[in-house]
């Protein structure tokens, strides 16, 4: 099998498979966690199919990211301790906000 090319964090996509680091299969990205805009990788929510809820795999922890896969450095057993994923409130800052002409401007993202 050919080895496969690492890729960026802004290459990964929802439903790519997570494997830890032993290639034993951990559940999938159900989203990543980054700030295009400053280009800051946090990590990605793994869906962990029916074990529960989702648990957040910080920056840290991933070890590859190819247009295959994602590879954390944890071990399989590790994933019960991971944080879970709590949604975030956010906000889309309008462009008459951020002039300051129009204060109600902010909007749930």
């Amino acid at each position: 099998m050919a080895e496969e090319a690492p890729t960026s964090w802004r290459t990964v996509r929802a439903g790519s498979p997570v494997v830890a680091a032993d290639g034993r299969s951990i559940g999938t990205v159900a989203e990543v966690l980054g700030s295009d805009v400053d280009d800051i990788f946090h990590g990605i929510r793994l869906r962990r199919g029916g074990e529960g809820e989702d648990r957040v795999v910080l920056a840290v922890d991933i070890n590859d990211i190819t247009p295959e896969r994602v590879t954390t450095r944890l071990a399989a057993a590790d994933v019960e301790r991971l944080e879970p994923y709590r949604e975030a409130e956010t906000y889309v800052v309008s462009p008459e906000a951020l002039a300051g002409n129009n204060r109600n401007s902010l909007k749930p993202g």
